[in-house]
């Protein structure tokens, strides 16, 4: 019979040890060129399907998935407006 005291042993793989998630990559900074109209981007598109995102970063706390910009610990005033 083996007894095992301690701590396991870590698996031989650990897939996400030191695992970093930015994106963009910081190589892909660049001077962009100028923005075309959106009234010439979107003259072709069904007007029944737009949508719009707006992200206002005063989350309480940062999901996972997340990789928006936020403040985390923003004082409560800021957040209960």
């Amino acid at each position: 019979m083996t007894i095992t005291t301690g701590t396991p042993a870590l698996p031989a793989v650990r897939p996400y040890e030191s695992y970093v998630y930015a994106y963009p990559h910081k190589t892909a900074y660049r001077p962009l060129a100028d923005r075309p109209a959106l009234r010439s981007l979107w003259a072709a598109e069904p007007k029944d399907a737009l949508s719009l995102y707006l992200h206002i970063p005063f989350c309480e706390v940062r999901c996972g998935f997340c990789n928006l910009f936020t403040r985390i610990g923003a004082p409560e005033e800021l957040t209960t407006r």
